[in-house]
């Protein structure tokens, strides 16, 4: 449904939304301090976010992005699902950010939190 590529640290990743609306994000290739990656790459050490040198920048990239496909899709819900401990943060601070800073799009959804599943649905007319 929405896809895109950016770089942080020289290690390249990809950023998707999918039919169900789901947004993630992962590692396609790169290289850095912590070693060599690859897209699908199984490491018990590191996650998809914890191999950059600076994961505060793939943290804000991820967040430009939600709120870019969102502002120009304003889809009835979207969510993020974690797949570790580390990329829940990660989604729990976007959920923060976009609350702190995106008024436009705070009064037009609700937000529901279970566990790793972070979920928006669109208020309905009368909810605005």
């Amino acid at each position: 449904m929405y896809y895109e590529k950016f770089k942080v640290d020289n290690i390249l990743y990809e950023f998707w939304v999918n039919d169900n609306f789901e947004i993630s994000f992962a590692v396609l290739r790169g290289t850095s301090k912590k070693g060599s990656f690859s897209k699908n790459f199984d490491s018990d050490e590191y996650d998809d976010l914890d191999i950059s040198i600076s994961p505060f920048k793939v943290f804000s990239k991820v967040t430009e992005l939600t709120l870019k496909w969102v502002r120009n899709n304003m889809p009835y819900k979207f969510s993020f699902h974690s797949t570790t401990d580390r990329k829940n943060k990660v989604y729990e601070h976007i959920i923060m950010k976009v609350f702190k800073t995106a008024t436009d799009l705070v009064k037009n959804y609700h937000v529901y939190s279970d566990g790793k599943t972070h979920s928006f649905y669109r208020k309905t007319n009368e909810e605005v």
